[in-house]
């Protein structure tokens, strides 16, 4: 989807543009019920929580966290919260982007 767009385009181009996108493709899949921006403590928020929509305390809920840079450290202070230990099945990611192409992908759980 980020690949028909020119370097204008990209110009001041950052993450809040690719939640934007990924929470439109999401929206029409009924599996997971996104949160942006989901509070897990009173100064954290983690970028994209999918809450597993169907049977929640069987199914696998994520945390996805979008970087320019590595995230790991920040992720990692998320899934110490009471929020995050409450969530069953909760496995978390470090999306990590330069312009239209996700470079890496790092699991933390």
């Amino acid at each position: 989807m980020l690949k028909g767009l020119s370097n204008r385009d990209y110009q001041q181009f950052d993450e809040k543009y690719i939640k934007v996108v990924m929470l439109s493709l999401l929206s029409d899949v009924n599996l997971y019920i996104p949160h942006s921006e989901y509070e897990v403590s009173a100064d954290g928020y983690i970028d994209l929580y999918l809450q597993a929509a169907f049977q929640p305390k069987q199914s696998a809920h994520y945390f996805i966290e979008r970087k320019a840079d590595d995230g790991r450290q920040q992720l990692n202070g998320y899934l110490k919260t009471d929020s995050a230990r409450n969530i069953p099945h909760l496995q978390s990611y470090v999306l990590v982007f330069r312009k239209d192409r996700c470079v890496q992908r790092i699991q933390l759980s």
